[in-house]
């Protein structure tokens, strides 16, 4: 369907599911006391903690959103650092999203003081987010990749890591479709990539 439409219209699916949320994110932060119909049940409640002055930005979920684009783009990784900022730019922003909603004066206005008094406590929440972000992206796309592999015909391990350990995307596919006979030496090579 993405490829029909692609060749029909110039667009697919994804560019128009990324153009309805940009939008709508747009829309929310450019004036959340509209009355303008939403229609989406997160767009709501997004609105809902801006009319009440939680502590939230539209540079984190465009940072989600052009991560997620880009990685949907490209579906592969060159090495472990394209995997890592995978890690920061989707799953490190919503860390910092939920830490910046903590950090509301509605939530918790004591640990407001408390971060404020300190710059080192602030520098090590974030980096602490950073981190857990990293190894998110990390394990969601190691986790991810039988059902990549079965589901959508690639392979998202960094390269530069699978050509290390002599593991080629083709024979991961064909271990995880069911169609490798060297299954002991493919899933050693794989547990060595991991």
């Amino acid at each position: 369907v993405n490829k029909q439409l692609k060749s029909t219209i110039g667009v697919s699916s994804n560019d128009l599911r990324f153009k309805f949320w940009e939008e709508m994110l747009f829309k929310i932060f450019q004036n959340p006391y509209s009355d303008q119909v939403i229609g989406e049940p997160v767009g709501l409640l997004l609105r809902d903690g801006i009319r009440n002055e939680f502590n939230l930005s539209p540079e984190g979920f465009n940072q989600i959103l052009s991560t997620r684009k880009h990685f949907l783009s490209k579906s592969y990784f060159q090495n472990t650092d394209e995997l890592c900022s995978y890690g920061e730019g989707l799953y490190s922003q919503l860390n910092y999203i939920v830490q910046n909603l903590l950090l509301s004066n509605q939530l918790s206005p004591s640990t407001i003081k408390l971060v404020e008094e300190s710059s080192e406590l602030q520098n090590l929440i974030t980096e602490i987010s950073a981190h857990i972000g990293q190894s998110t992206g990390i394990a969601s796309i190691v986790i991810g990749t039988k059902y990549y592999a079965q589901n959508k015909n690639q392979i998202n391990l960094p390269i530069d890591i699978m050509t290390k350990y002599d593991l080629s995307q083709e024979s991961l596919l064909r271990l995880f479709q069911g169609h490798e006979e060297q299954k002991a030496d493919i899933e050693a090579k794989l547990k060595d990539v991991i």
